[in-house]
C-alpha cells in the first residue's frame, strides 16, 4: 500500500492534530453529511452531536444529499436523518484524535475541527454473488487545531459630566 496523503496541506504542523480513516464501510453521502455538520465544530460538542444521533435523539441536518424523501425532524429542523453507523465510525475517529493531542501536549478540549473531508474510495466487489453489486467505501480525515483561548480586556468605560 502507498503511502497515506491528506488533502490538508500545511506548511507548519505547530498545535494541529490529524487522523485518517481508509476504507471505511459506510455511505458516501451519509458521510458528506456529518462532515458538513461537524466542521466547525469544538471536539467536545461534536461529540456530543455524534452520541445523540446514535441514540436517535439529534438529528444529522442533511443540505445537500435530501431529495429521496428525507422529511424534517421534529421542532425547528429542517430535513435530517440519524446516520448511526457514520456517526459510530466518526466517534471512533475523534477518540483517536484526543489522543493524538494528548499525545502532543494539547488541551483536547480546546480542539477546533477545521478541515473534516470525505472521499469516495475504491468500490470493494462481491466476488462469486452472482451479482455486480459493489459495497460502498469512504475515506475520511480530521484535522483540528488548538483554539487559542482571548482573555476579555476589561476597558474603562469614561462617561462625561
Amino acid at each position: 500500500m502507498g503511502d497515506l496523503r491528506y488533502a490538508f496541506q500545511q506548511k507548519t504542523e505547530e498545535k494541529v492534530v490529524k487522523v485518517q480513516g481508509r476504507d471505511l464501510r459506510i455511505s458516501p453521502k451519509e458521510s458528506y453529511e456529518v462532515a458538513n455538520a461537524l466542521r466547525g465544530m469544538n471536539v467536545v460538542k461534536a461529540k456530543q452531536l455524534l452520541q445523540g444521533a446514535i441514540e436517535l435523539k439529534t438529528p444529522i441536518p442533511f443540505k445537500r444529499y435530501n431529495r429521496s424523501g428525507v422529511g424534517h425532524r421534529k421542532g425547528h429542523f429542517g430535513p435530517g436523518r440519524f446516520p448511526v453507523n457514520t456517526s459510530r465510525e466518526f466517534l471512533k475517529l475523534l477518540n483517536l484524535l484526543e489522543a493524538n493531542a494528548t499525545f502532543k501536549g494539547m488541551n483536547k478540549e480546546q480542539l477546533v475541527l477545521f478541515h473534516v473531508a470525505t472521499h469516495k474510495a475504491a468500490s470493494v466487489r462481491h466476488f462469486f454473488k452472482g451479482s455486480p453489486h459493489s459495497t460502498q467505501v469512504t475515506h475520511i480525515e480530521i484535522v483540528a487545531k488548538e483554539q487559542e483561548v482571548k482573555e476579555k480586556q476589561n476597558k474603562e468605560v469614561k462617561h462625561g459630566s
